[in-house]
């Protein structure tokens, strides 16, 4: 028991658990945490929702769904359930001080590698692509779409913008100048104007 929440599994632990329970927890919900002692109860579940091939992680506040994360790999599964923790369940100041001792020996080392980014902005790329070739295949009247090289990629980045500037935020990760001779990884570069090589 940490202040008024019940810590079913850490972060630390997370993700070994649905390694291990990948097949059950594609066709059951699995509460991790809960606090029931307020007005409202927060529950925080794992389990695959409509994509049985998707686990995710979901808050529950007085049975209404009010967050949720798709837990990809170790890092997304640990980093996610640190933060509900802390956010939703306030009382905790830091969960993993109070995790037994065996659990904080066994903490990952959760800061992600190079290959990890990069192979995220590839995917991302990849799906943002296909999301174009189909609005364009859908206001064109083109049997088969023409290559259009660059002008593609000048295309995908002048829509993005523009939807960012109507005030939706745009998922795009990417590396772009911090200004000092150097890089930084973003994953929202519209709200400060990602150029056209910012993604490559």
């Amino acid at each position: 028991m940490y202040g008024d929440a019940e810590i079913y599994l850490y972060p630390g632990e997370l993700w070994d658990y649905i390694e291990e329970n990948i097949e059950e927890l594609r066709n059951v919900i699995l509460t991790i945490a809960e606090d029931t002692t307020k007005d409202i109860e927060i529950n925080i579940e794992i389990g695959s929702k409509a994509d049985k091939d998707e686990i995710s992680m979901t808050v529950y506040d007085g049975g209404k769904e009010i967050d949720r994360e798709v837990l990809l790999n170790k890092y997304d599964a640990t980093e996610a359930c640190r933060y509900f923790y802390k956010l939703y369940f306030t009382d905790i100041v830091d969960v993993d001080e109070d995790q037994p001792e065996k659990d904080q020996e066994e903490e990952p080392d959760v800061t992600p590698p190079e290959s990890w980014l990069e192979d995220r902005i590839d995917e991302r790329e990849v799906i943002l692509n296909d999301a174009l070739t189909d609005f364009v295949d859908i206001v064109s009247d083109y049997e088969v779409l023409p290559d259009l090289g660059t002008v593609w990629d000048d295309m995908l980045d002048d829509i993005l913008s523009i939807i960012s500037d109507y005030g939706i935020p745009v998922y795009r990760p990417c590396y772009m100048d911090d200004g000092n001779g150097g890089e930084v990884f973003v994953e929202y570069p519209y709200e400060s104007c990602c150029d056209d090589d910012a993604a490559e």
